[in-house]
């Protein structure tokens, strides 16, 4: 188990949101989707251990980056 997985052990399946914002929504269940759409796609695209910079606005799309980084 790694930290995002940590993160989201209880809380992955709940449909409750984690994130609102001005034009924004999301529940768990979708940003642990997201995540795990981008740590995929990292690890075939890139691999393990390589360095990754994320530029980003603030936005929920630099969430799902930032801890499909991690994850």
């Amino acid at each position: 188990m790694n930290f995002v997985d940590y993160l989201f052990d209880t809380s992955k399946d709940s449909n409750k949101d984690v994130v609102a914002g001005n034009s924004e929504t999301i529940s768990y269940q979708q940003l642990y989707q997201q995540i795990n759409r981008i740590a995929c796609w990292l690890q075939q695209e890139i691999g393990d251990d390589e360095k990754i910079i994320l530029v980003s606005e603030n936005s929920v799309v630099f969430i799902f980056a930032y801890l499909g980084i991690i994850k």
